[in-house]
């Protein structure tokens, strides 16, 4: 192929007719010809070779496009569809109300970063799954009810599942005292404590980072003794409801 190898009219109507912007045929003009002649390999038709390339080109130019066109950032109102509940929920056996607390360490995580992405759902289904599986892992190594000892500790694992949730671990340690103390005082014995507390630390979490309680509550909460910590609302609420933590 010649150094000033160029497409003839017909060659760039025919790109045309492909939907291929004659702009966008004469851009690949250069890499074609630098690419061809470096390998000097003679052609009956240059031309064919030429249409076959732009058009490939031009395919993933716009696929690359498309995608982009998709990519979002995470906003605080993001929710997982209804197929990819159905995979983890239907499908994978884990509990919804773990799917659902799962959700707002999940958008502070990447809103933080900033990302943007057409695949939230799968990393989503990522997120759950490798926590449940930590989680699980947790729960049969627990099954005789036990009440709560004064100087309870969570295990180890349980940070590595907090750690995958992308919560802090200093703040998972600031609740252990009002955890305690709700539970010695609540009496009820519970088969696995540090799932438990697993479960209230998320939940605290998702709180905390709520923009509506950046000052006021969640300030009022830090700056109080336990006893008097622990009679607030939302942490009660916390400690006591949702069902998949036992």
């Amino acid at each position: 192929i010649g150094g000033s190898w160029q497409p003839s009219q017909d060659a760039v109507r025919q790109l045309a007719q492909l939907g291929v912007t004659k702009e966008f045929a004469q851009q690949q003009i250069p890499q074609f010809v630098a690419y061809w002649r470096e390998r000097n390999v003679p052609r009956h038709s240059w031309e064919s070779k030429y249409i076959k390339e732009v058009w490939r080109q031009w395919q993933q130019a716009e696929s690359t496009s498309h995608r982009r066109s998709r990519e979002v950032s995470v906003t605080g109102e993001w929710q997982p569809s209804q197929d990819a509940l159905d995979l983890l929920i239907v499908k994978g056996g884990i509990n919804p109300n773990f799917v659902d607390d799962a959700v707002p360490e999940f958008i502070l995580y990447w809103r933080d970063r900033g990302d943007v992405s057409s695949t939230w759902n799968s990393k989503f289904i990522q997120h759950v799954r490798r926590q449940w599986q930590f989680y699980t892992g947790m729960m049969e190594q627990d099954s005789m009810p036990r009440s709560m000892p004064a100087q309870w500790q969570p295990k180890e694992s349980v940070y590595d599942v907090l750690q995958m949730a992308n919560i802090d671990r200093h703040f998972a340690q600031q609740t252990i005292p009002e955890f305690v103390l709700y539970w010695q005082e609540n009496g009820t014995p519970q088969a696995s404590w540090s799932t438990k507390f697993l479960q209230y630390v998320k939940r605290q979490w998702a709180r905390h980072n709520q923009p509506q309680s950046a000052s006021g509550t969640d300030g009022k909460q830090q700056g109080s003794n336990s006893k008097g910590r622990i009679r607030d609302r939302n942490i009660i609420d916390a400690l006591s409801d949702r069902s998949w933590a036992s």
